[in-house]
């Protein structure tokens, strides 16, 4: 694999930020999966199985390369627009906490504004009270979990066992 596979999304206790429940009508302390060939036995990513026949490989090119499709689906009402905007919030964190995000902090209008110098700029917050874990594997077929809690973002990497993976120590 090369790049980044969405395994799944856990949201948590809170998930609240200036007043927006940004879990909508997700459940509170749930695994959201992406792939069916992975579970989750204790409902959290402590412990993860993998079952490689679950997968079922519809497309593979000329050239013997795996195309993955992946897709969220359910009925209306059912939670896949807020999991899109959970990793969109995840996303935005995730730029804040790396310090990759800034503003403009001028008072010009913007076609006079200078905003590339740096006493024009300050880094952007994170969202406090956005809490979920994002289960993915990697570049390198690592599975990792980001977990965003109160502006603070912490990674667990992930050994396979057979067909188990466990949290490494």
């Amino acid at each position: 694999m090369s790049g980044f596979k969405l395994i799944a999304i856990r949201t948590l206790d809170n998930c609240e930020v200036n007043g927006k429940d940004f879990l909508k009508v997700l459940d509170k302390n749930t695994i959201y999966p992406i792939y069916s060939s992975y579970s989750y036995p204790n409902n959290n990513f402590d412990v993860i199985n993998y079952n490689e026949n679950n997968l079922v490989d519809f497309y593979k090119s000329k050239n013997n390369i795996k195309i993955n499709i992946s897709a969220i689906v359910g009925s209306n009402g059912s939670g896949k627009s807020t999991l899109i905007e959970l990793l969109l919030v995840a996303n935005y964190n995730l730029g804040a906490y790396l310090k990759m995000l800034k503003k403009c902090t001028c008072d010009k209008k913007d076609d006079e504004c200078d905003c590339n110098k740096e006493e024009n700029q300050e880094f952007l917050k994170a969202k406090n009270g956005f809490s979920i874990e994002i289960l993915y594997l990697n570049e390198i077929d690592e599975l990792t979990l980001l977990i965003f809690k109160d502006g603070k973002i912490d990674k667990c990497s992930y050994k396979k066992s057979n067909s188990q993976f466990s949290k490494n120590k």
